[in-house]
């Protein structure tokens, strides 16, 4: 009886070279399948946030919640607080899984593509306010927390506060009338960020050749959008309550304030302003 022969080693690394082009043709489109998946958890934590702020709105005469800021500048409560109480999980709905949690992030760290911001509020004993949540991060001063996330706020749809004040200009803002929005379903309410608020401007701009789209710009509230955290798209959660994913280049197609003169073209027009 003639045994048979094992591989030889020709054969061997023949067969090694073939598992190899084929890993290295299969890992890119896993990739992708992986962020695709992660895309669409980051729509539904995004439609979990505005029902949190219909639910709010519901609770509070129809009004979502309001600009709240100190006189120093600094955030007494962010939306994320406001509303905890209304957001299913709010541990999960408040970040995408495309942009890591930093524990270590100090206050006032601005997000990027892959990143969280985070920021510093009051805190429960500061603000009397038991129903505030705390965030996640350890006291980073007295009376304060520091509160992270990976999405923004349009803060055109903040309610005024109790000085009639919505951080920007107040023509320009809905007001919080969640109910009396005109063509909500191009009216943006939560979006992929670097930051936790933003008022963006028709006249804000973007030099596609020239911008970093991994680290945004927080100096303006469009550049806080612009980001390549799912393969130059964002999503975004609209005042009518549906998500989308929509690339970087169609933000100016949407109707951000009362007065934003929306366009077709690409990342903006120079020769516009606002």
């Amino acid at each position: 009886m003639r045994l048979r022969k094992g591989f030889t080693l020709i054969e061997l690394l023949v067969v090694i070279s073939i598992i190899a082009l084929l890993l290295a043709i299969m890992m890119p489109a896993l990739g992708m399948v992986k962020e695709k998946a992660r895309s669409v958890v980051c729509r539904t934590n995004l439609k979990q946030l505005y029902l949190g702020a219909t639910v709010y709105a519901s609770e509070n005469g129809g009004k979502l919640v309001q600009y709240d800021v100190q006189q120093n500048g600094t955030p007494a409560r962010l939306w994320i607080s406001r509303m905890s109480d209304y957001v299913g999980d709010v541990d999960e709905s408040r970040y995408c899984g495309s942009a890591k949690v930093d524990e270590s992030a100090s206050a006032g760290s601005i997000g990027t593509a892959r990143k969280c911001w985070a920021v510093n509020v009051l805190s429960n004993s500061a603000s009397q306010n038991s129903g505030q949540y705390n965030g996640d991060g350890d006291s980073s001063g007295q009376g304060y927390e520091t509160e992270c996330g990976s999405y923004a706020y349009n803060g055109w749809l903040y309610s005024p506060d109790q000085n009639g004040n919505v951080g920007a200009d107040t023509s320009k803002s809905y007001r919080g009338k969640l109910y009396g929005i005109r063509q909500s379903a191009s009216v943006p309410m939560f979006a992929d960020a670097i930051w936790y608020e933003a008022w963006p401007l028709a006249g804000e701009t973007i030099d596609k050749n020239s911008f970093n789209f991994d680290d945004g710009d927080a100096g303006t509230s469009m550049g806080r959008l612009m980001i390549d955290r799912h393969g130059m798209k964002s999503n975004l959660v609209f005042a009518d309550g549906h998500a989308d994913s929509a690339g970087l280049a169609e933000f100016w197609s949407f109707k951000w304030n009362r007065g934003f003169r929306t366009t077709s073209e690409e990342w903006g027009d120079s020769e516009r302003q606002e």
